[in-house]
């Protein structure tokens, strides 16, 4: 299975570029919640769920894609 590599830096700064403010966490739970708007992020703690969610979007979003 072909993977690459990729900085947390690298990847939030795609995913969280509309979003304004310094709290990755909360940044990362809004942005979530503005593509999955069915899911519940109300906890602090769903940021872990948030992250996950992004990195595979962005993933998606980069398959394929020229490197």
């Amino acid at each position: 299975i072909p993977y690459e590599l990729v900085t947390p830096v690298r990847w939030m700064r795609s995913m969280l570029a509309d979003v304004e403010g310094t709290d990755t966490k909360g940044r990362a739970i809004l942005a979530a919640s503005r593509l999955w708007p069915e899911m519940d992020f109300s906890r602090k703690k769903d940021h872990n769920r948030a992250s996950a969610l992004l990195m595979g979007e962005y993933g998606r979003r980069m398959e394929g894609v020229a490197k």
